[in-house]
């Protein structure tokens, strides 16, 4: 792993982008389980892992809430999350700049109820 290769290992850090490593077909378990103590902070947003024009490569990263219509695997992030007792960074990332304040609100509210339900351990 590139990490190792570093003098300075503690200078080092790994971000897994949940959107970013579907489009690309990974495995949420696979890749904390390879990142190990790398693994500094967790990107969470959602979307349907689809590429939507094979020529450019164009893919669709929608960023939206997770368990709300994307097809990432949630069980696999959480047990890997949890196998590693990851104690790092988490946020959240949408794609919301038209939403009203009053649903941000909700949106955000929502999702500390999914983190303390689904990921916080």
């Amino acid at each position: 792993m590139l990490c190792r290769a570093v003098d300075n290992q503690d200078n080092i850090g790994i971000c897994l982008d949940t959107g970013h490593l579907h489009i690309a077909e990974g495995d949420p378990y696979d890749f904390i389980m390879q990142a190990d103590t790398y693994l500094k902070a967790v990107h969470i947003h959602d979307n349907h892992g689809e590429i939507i024009n094979a020529e450019s490569k164009y893919c669709d990263d929608w960023h939206i809430m997770p368990f709300d219509g994307g097809s990432i695997k949630w069980d696999r992030l959480r047990r890997g999350l949890c196998e590693a007792n990851y104690g790092g960074l988490f946020s959240y990332e949408l794609s919301n700049s038209g939403i009203p304040m009053e649903i941000k609100r909700l949106q955000a509210t929502y999702l500390l109820q999914v983190y303390h339900t689904y990921f916080a351990f």
